[in-house]
C-alpha cells in the first residue's frame, strides 16, 4: 500500500494548524483563592491532625496539569507555582508529596476518562472540568 501524499498549499494555514496543535487553555477564575485550600473546619473534620489543608479541586487540578504535561512531581510543583505567579494569585502550592498521596485517595483517571487529548481544564467553585477534543 502507498501513502497518500497531499500537497500543502496554503503554508500559513498549515502553520497555524500545526500551532494549535500544542495550545492548551487552563481557565483558573479569580474564585480560585475562596476553593483552593479547605477552611479549618473541614481540616479537622477529613483528617487526623488536620494535615489535609487544600481541596480535592486544588489536587484535581495538579494532578490534570501533570497528567496533560507528563511531568514527574517535583517539576509539576514547579510548573503550578509558575501559572500562579502568571495569574498573580497569592497561593501556597501543594508540595509533590501531598499531591502524590492524594492522589491515591481521589479516583484522578475517572474524571480524565477516554480523553488522550486534553484541551481545555476549567477549575471553578463547583470544581474541576476537563476537557477533550471535540
Amino acid at each position: 500500500m502507498s501513502k497518500d501524499k497531499h500537497k500543502v498549499r496554503n503554508w500559513s494555514e498549515y502553520n497555524k494548524g500545526l500551532e494549535q496543535r500544542g495550545n492548551i487553555n487552563i481557565w483558573i477564575p479569580s474564585d480560585l483563592v475562596e476553593t483552593w485550600q479547605l477552611t479549618y473546619s473541614e481540616q479537622s473534620i477529613r483528617t487526623k491532625g488536620g494535615q489535609e489543608i487544600y481541596s480535592d479541586a486544588a489536587i484535581l487540578f495538579c494532578l490534570t496539569v501533570r497528567y496533560v504535561y507528563k511531568l514527574p512531581y517535583r517539576n509539576n510543583r514547579g510548573f503550578i507555582s509558575s501559572l500562579i505567579k502568571l495569574k498573580q494569585l497569592c497561593l501556597p502550592v501543594p508540595s509533590y508529596s501531598q499531591v502524590c498521596k492524594r492522589s491515591k485517595t481521589l479516583d484522578f483517571m475517572q474524571l480524565i476518562g477516554d480523553s488522550k487529548k486534553v484541551t481545555d481544564i476549567a477549575i471553578d467553585s463547583t470544581g474541576l472540568k476537563v476537557y477533550g477534543e471535540g
